[in-house]
């Protein structure tokens, strides 16, 4: 967000096809020059907290679609790569299927069976909290490496 030469109208557009597009993730950076870039010498700079507003509320949406369409999962089974202890909890593991990728989208929320951190487990989808997902472990867990 705000990167020079940013509208009102540009933002509002943007926000409009986030939501009418259903992205399931979205990845937001607030601009910020770079020296040596061409993007640093451009006229029309938007300030620094209408770029953040901005941010904030593109997140907003992005947060309200991916938590309707995650919630289309919910009593889906899911094959869950499990990462290790959440940093939430360190009661509950924590994990990503197929569709999230390690330490940038969102993360499974894992409970109520054996997850060894790198193997696989089923995790039936219980819920869905913005970007992440719960899921109870049904069944043991696959051998690390299968």
């Amino acid at each position: 967000m705000g990167f020079p030469g940013e509208t009102a109208a540009d933002f509002e557009t943007l926000l409009r096809g986030v939501e009418e597009l259903q992205f399931d993730r979205v990845g937001v950076f607030t601009y910020s020059p770079e020296e040596g870039t061409a993007a640093e010498a451009l006229d029309g700079r938007v300030p620094r907290r209408v770029a953040l507003a901005r941010r904030r509320r593109l997140m907003a949406v992005a947060e309200r679609v991916a938590q309707a369409r995650g919630g289309r999962l919910v009593g889906t089974t899911q094959r869950t790569l499990v990462d290790g202890p959440s940093a939430e909890s360190p009661l509950v593991m924590q994990g990503r299927t197929a569709a999230h990728a390690y330490e940038v989208d969102g993360v499974v929320f894992l409970s109520g069976g054996p997850a060894l951190p790198g193997s696989f487990v089923q995790g039936r989808i219980t819920a869905a909290r913005g970007h992440d997902l719960v899921a109870q472990v049904i069944g043991p867990p696959e051998a690390p490496g299968k």
